[in-house]
């Protein structure tokens, strides 16, 4: 005789989303028109799809300026630093550069997010 083991696991209730002022979104207007824009100069460059695999640690966040903690019922993911390699050094300063920034500018350093299934993230402040 077989027997089956069932359970049933509630995901964490998610986080009211918080109002919005769309004033400061970039929204499609009702009267907009399509526009044609030139196209972009920039390549995409895949150096490694693995290079933080080890490096990632479950996401948090932040609240009101206070200190950052885990809420797996706001974000569920996990987050790697980038090691700032000359590659990513070069990336840095075409981020800088696109915005008109100076060199001695500081900018917070790359970093990259992975959700596994029934990962999510909802609004929040960082």
């Amino acid at each position: 005789m077989l027997s089956y083991i069932v359970a049933f696991v509630a995901r964490p209730a998610r986080t009211a989303r918080p109002q919005l002022n769309e004033s400061l979104l970039a929204l499609p207007g009702p009267n907009d028109s399509s526009i044609a824009c030139p196209p972009d100069a920039y390549a995409v460059h895949i150096y490694s799809r693995n290079r933080c695999e080890d490096l990632f640690q479950p996401s948090t966040i932040t609240h009101n300026g206070g200190s950052a903690h885990r809420d797996a019922a706001v974000r569920d993911s996990h987050v790697a630093m980038i090691p700032r390699t000359d590659p990513v050094r070069c990336v840095e300063r075409r981020a800088r550069a696109f915005q008109g920034w100076r060199e001695e500018l500081w900018i917070e350093r790359l970093r990259t997010q992975k959700y596994t299934p029934g990962g999510h993230y909802s609004h929040h402040y960082d």
